[in-house]
């Protein structure tokens, strides 16, 4: 506003008698001056700097060489989110990263396809959602912690999916704690570590050595965790894979912790702003995901959501997933391809009901 009233007054003062001329010239150069800002702030920000190791699309990563072990591949990691959209200090410097971003860095590449976003999805034939079982969305307070995050909100999702089946909606009233100790936990033996991150099955292990999930607000002293009894991994190598009739299945058993390659695109998706845009990135090809991590260094990786939901439309199959990059999540829709791997987990109802009186 302070540019548009200056070179007005300017132009009054150097003789301009045409106000409504004055205005327009003060207009165009005050969005002239906001343009000019928006692209000097995108193309002179310092990259963040990443260490080579971690490769990660805001949130996890995976080992990358083909002469390492089939564990290794399986680790997620945390390094810094792309934060172009999200540390714009004004709208118009967002939007306008996210336009320069797309067109300058990864216009329809591997499997994205924009001329596919935000066009109808065509008629869902099949849907399910686990949507009342989740509590509030637990944001990452430590880097590279996903695994973590994802493995206990899974947990706190499944007790309150087995406890309201046998005492009703809205009964679960019990919130599952940040993973601080089991955080520790892993450090000291050597499942997480910092900038590198963790293995789903090996953090699921350690929960299940630990008793379970800590509660924030436990209903008494006999009931201080939420116990995992058992879990499962579910692969694409594996002796049953993983099809969307197969993924379904699981799904329809309750959320689950799911692995997937997040390429720098993936943070542009949130299912609360558009329900028809679906994340496609590298797909599970090693050489994709090779070329990936040299064309996108340190922006590409591995990383731990919840699932717990699903939708077929015609021959797509999408999967919905809640994410720990903010107070909300998101939620995202993804193409089912593009999860490497699912684990189920088992619980047993946290206050086991009485059972009915025989007199």
């Amino acid at each position: 506003m302070s540019t548009r009233v200056g070179v007005g007054v300017l132009l009054l003062r150097r003789g301009c008698r045409r106000p409504m001329l004055a205005r327009l010239v003060a207009q165009a150069v005050y969005i002239f001056s906001v343009v000019v800002a928006c692209v000097l702030a995108v193309f002179c920000r310092r990259p963040t700097p990443v260490p080579r190791s971690t490769g990660c699309a805001g949130e996890d990563n995976v080992a990358r060489t083909s002469d390492e072990s089939e564990k290794s591949t399986d680790i997620v990691s945390d390094t810094a989110i792309p934060s172009g959209a999200q540390r714009g200090s004004r709208l118009v410097t967002r939007l306008v990263f996210k336009i320069l971003r797309g067109v300058r860095r990864w216009p329809n590449t591997f499997r994205l396809d924009y001329s596919a976003l935000g066009q109808p999805i065509g008629p869902v034939t099949q849907y399910n959602s686990w949507q009342g079982c989740l509590g509030r969305p637990m944001k990452q307070t430590e880097p590279a912690t996903c695994a973590l995050v994802a493995c206990t909100v899974a947990v706190e999702a499944m007790h309150r999916l087995v406890h309201e089946l046998y005492h009703g909606a809205g009964t679960f009233h019990w919130k599952a704690g940040e993973p601080h100790e089991l955080l520790r936990a892993c450090q000291r033996k050597g499942i997480w570590e910092q900038g590198k991150g963790a293995a789903v099955p090996e953090v699921l292990e350690k929960i299940r050595e630990l008793g379970g999930v800590p509660l924030a607000n436990p209903p008494s002293m006999a009931h201080t965790v939420l116990p995992l009894i058992s879990w499962q991994e579910h692969r694409w190598d594996d002796d049953y894979g993983l099809s969307p009739e197969r993924m379904a299945k699981l799904l329809d058993c309750g959320p689950c912790v799911g692995r997937l390659w997040a390429c720098p695109w993936y943070f542009l998706f949130d299912a609360s702003r558009n329900d028809d845009s679906v994340y496609h990135g590298c797909g599970r090809s090693r050489a994709n995901r090779e070329e990936s991590e040299h064309l996108y260094p340190g922006d590409v990786g591995s990383h731990a959501v919840v699932c717990f939901g699903y939708r077929f439309c015609g021959d797509q199959m999408h999967v919905l997933l809640l994410d720990n990059h903010s107070a909300t999540g998101p939620w995202r829709w993804v193409d089912f391809e593009e999860l490497d791997a699912l684990y189920t987990i088992t619980v047993e109802c946290l206050d086991p009901p009485r059972h009915a009186s025989t007199s």
